[in-house]
């Protein structure tokens, strides 16, 4: 379960700094956009794990386990690095693109865009994690939640200005967390 509880942290911190850009610049996520954002998600994320699960069939067990970890451990390192460029120089801040008609809340159709969007890591991850063995609805579901949480915790955030100071070091620490599961992966 804390496998399962990392991958979550890990593939929606992304979530989480962006809705705090949304609150900092009073954009609302509603209730039902958070709900389709966080739909879209668990949606890929099952489609990522069932794929990862599918290569399962050609790739032997022991094997299989070692190259999820490594792809795990490369996405680690990937944000890892990115958060050290993105310290030093820091990248423009395009969230505001999916507020498209400017309205100060994100309807369902740019929920659904923005879900797509934010969900493009837990691809890469779910396939990996998925060759590890750990269950997929279960990854699924906690992704879900963890994911409105974070929607709705960095939203809350923002408003009160602090995204600044959190969000600038989320890349380094899911890269981190990334390394030590695939650290714990290739161990266990």
């Amino acid at each position: 379960m804390l496998i399962i509880a990392l991958f979550a942290l890990s593939a929606n911190l992304d979530n989480l700094v962006i809705s705090m850009s949304y609150g900092v610049k009073s954009i609302r996520i509603g209730p039902a956009e958070n709900l389709i954002i966080s739909a879209v998600t668990f949606g890929m994320t099952i489609i990522a794990m069932l794929s990862g699960r599918a290569l399962l069939l050609i790739i032997p067990g022991t094997a299989a386990g070692y190259l999820g970890a490594g792809i795990i451990g490369a996405i680690g390192i990937y944000y890892t690095i990115k958060a050290f460029i993105h310290l030093h120089h820091p990248a423009p801040d395009d969230s505001v693109k999916y507020d498209r008609d400017h309205s100060g809340s994100i309807d369902k159709k740019e929920a659904a865009v923005l879900g797509f969007a934010l969900s493009v890591n837990n691809t890469g991850l779910g396939v990996a994690f998925s060759m590890t063995g750990i269950s997929v609805l279960g990854t699924a579901a906690v992704t879900f939640l963890v994911s409105a949480a974070f929607l709705f915790l960095g939203n809350w955030v923002g408003k009160r200005c602090l995204s600044a100071v959190l969000g600038k070091y989320a890349e380094l620490c899911s890269g981190g967390i990334l390394l030590l599961l695939a650290a714990w992966e290739m161990v266990g």
